[in-house]
């Protein structure tokens, strides 16, 4: 058997209130679904409500029961619930405000709203697309008047209101209950305005944000081709081990000639203007020496030893060496100017 509407809508409010003290991140996976459940529950209630037909726009407010009172606030709860969410927010906080505004139009219908508030809804040239500077003024004196007035008239409402948290409420006289409702919903109209207004800004900010260029899709062959250019690209050309050049004299891979790095071209700005050695007398050593540019000393020779045969055939060597040297080139040979 299906539960009475006072009930379900007993037990949605506290799970209202439950969602508003769960410890849960908003992106988390257990906070969506806690949030969907209560959507749900919420959107049941609200649609026995239409179903039942108890409300009209043809009746006074004096028509309406006092226990169906505050079912006239069940868009301004689904409106406080979804603005929790987090995915496609231009879009929530757009819904939002559309329920707020269904909820205080309903109001305005019932008379509910006092005159400030029914001129902010009259200054709403379209229905359900409010902007920013049709809710408060252009003037910073009266807008500041304004925010002043509204403080003081929520912090009214916030006492009458703390009746509601008394256990013996529902006992007492109707026509105190009856006013305590319609005080609830005079401060959900207040909080309404404030929502709308806040979810505006909010909205400013998001167009205003850059949006992230969408990357183009490559086909695999293409992605394939820039991963291996990726891989062996290289802007120095003193690296690259393959040639630049074909036979021909075409390009045969990308390359960027760079004298110098940002930091040494600054460097000489404010240097000696001097070029300073840049390594020791060792270092330059060891570079000639793997180069080629010098030779090492050569270790002294062993001492001629006449029983060694070795030894006398390299002599024997060197002196047929010399002999053929000086056979070949008489003293006086190369000196063309007769100077020696």
């Amino acid at each position: 058997m299906s539960k009475p509407l006072s009930v379900r809508f007993t037990e949605a409010l506290q799970l209202v209130e439950k969602l508003d003290s769960v410890s849960l991140r908003r992106d988390s996976a257990e906070y969506k679904e806690e949030l969907k459940n209560v959507l749900d529950v919420l959107n049941s209630v609200k649609k026995s409500v239409q179903q039942m037909a108890l409300f009209s726009v043809n009746e006074d407010i004096d028509e309406v029961s006092t226990g169906d009172l505050r079912y006239l606030a069940i868009d301004f709860y689904i409106a406080q619930v979804l603005v929790n969410t987090v995915v496609n927010r231009a879009s929530t906080l757009k819904t939002c405000n559309n329920l707020y505004l269904q909820f205080l139009y309903t109001l305005e219908n019932y008379g509910i709203l006092d005159k400030g508030q029914r001129a902010k809804l009259d200054a709403i040239k379209t229905s359900y697309d409010p902007q920013i500077d049709e809710l408060r003024s252009k003037d910073p004196v009266t807008r500041r008047q304004s925010k002043i007035d509204e403080f003081k008239r929520e912090k009214e409402l916030k006492e009458k209101l703390k009746i509601l948290e008394s256990s013996d409420f529902h006992n007492l006289d109707d026509e105190v209950v009856r006013q305590v409702y319609l005080d609830q919903l005079k401060f959900f109209a207040l909080k309404s305005f404030q929502s709308i207004e806040s979810n505006l800004m909010e909205l400013e900010v998001l167009a205003n944000m850059p949006v992230r260029p969408i990357e183009p899709v490559q086909e695999p062959d293409v992605r394939e081709r820039q991963k291996k250019f990726d891989e062996t690209y290289t802007d120095k050309l003193e690296s690259l081990t393959n040639p630049i050049l074909s036979k021909d004299g075409k390009v045969l891979r990308p390359f960027t000639i760079v004298p110098s790095t940002r930091d040494q071209v600054q460097k000489k700005v404010f240097g000696t203007g001097q070029v300073l050695p840049t390594m020791t007398v060792e270092e330059l050593v060891d570079q000639e020496l793997a180069n080629g540019g010098m030779v090492k000393e050569s270790l002294p020779e062993k001492e001629f030893d006449e029983d060694n045969e070795e030894d006398v055939d390299r002599l024997t060597y060197k002196n047929r060496e010399w002999d053929e040297f000086t056979d070949n080139n008489p003293r006086g040979s190369g000196n063309t100017q007769n100077l020696g």
